[in-house]
């Protein structure tokens, strides 16, 4: 695999602190599973006012957060900002979960607290015809499990934008043109961390839907970002 690809991790808040005591934090898990497939990482905390570069040779990965991609607040609308110039840069950009709705939010989208509530553990979701087709899937099959901590959803999407997945919870994943890229699950986490975040977001829920099981088979979205950013096939 070629390595002329410089990565920008975009964290987007701390994390929930008994999680990253223990497992660390989100950027890092990325950094881990991509270091020895592009030339270079770097973590940019957006949250604390960092910007993203609009360089060549350049993709981001914009990552999961406890705000709301609607919050009033400085920094994330400095971070729309920024994502409608890297669009107009032609910059690859994968986001993830709160990353996710930012991107769709910064790209004419409605983002809103879910009616249904929170997706929290493993679901099953399922592609679409754009999404069977999508290099982002490559290898994945119609439906399968992935893991999920999230109350926002993605309410609406522009014409422009294709959805890709969805379940019962709403949008799961769409793209913008062919380099722009969110997923609301995360293929970051492992067994152990969503254990921890479910055990951390369900206290005091009278829901036994929810599960954690031992596979999270959005993980190979990773993989399939980077080497869509190579123009790898």
């Amino acid at each position: 695999m070629g390595k002329l690809l410089k990565v920008q991790i975009i964290a987007c808040g701390p994390g929930l602190e008994e999680i990253t005591s223990v497992h660390g934090v989100s950027s890092d898990w990325v950094q881990s599973i991509i270091r020895h497939k592009v030339s270079s990482t770097k973590i940019v905390k957006a949250y604390i006012g960092e910007k993203p570069l609009i360089e060549n040779n350049t993709a981001w990965i914009i990552m999961g957060s406890r705000y709301s991609a609607y919050d009033k607040l400085d920094w994330i609308d400095n971070l729309k900002s920024r994502i409608r110039l890297a669009v107009s840069s032609k910059i690859p950009i994968l986001g993830i979960c709160f990353g996710h709705q930012i991107i769709c939010s910064a790209l004419g989208a409605d983002v809103s607290d879910n009616p249904e509530g929170w997706e929290i553990g493993s679901s099953k979701v399922s592609l679409t015809e754009e999404g069977l087709s999508s290099p982002l899937f490559k290898g994945f099959e119609e439906s399968f499990f992935v893991y999920q901590s999230h109350h926002d959803v993605v309410s609406r999407l522009p014409k422009n934008m294709n959805l890709l997945c969805s379940n019962r919870f709403g949008v799961q994943s769409v793209s913008f043109f062919d380099f722009v890229f969110g997923v609301q699950f995360h293929p970051e986490f492992s067994y152990e961390v969503m254990n921890a975040y479910y055990d951390a977001r369900t206290k005091g829920m009278d829901d036994d839907n929810f599960r954690v099981l031992d596979r999270n088979e959005g993980s190979k979205v990773i993989d399939n970002f980077i080497k869509i950013s190579l123009k790898e096939k």
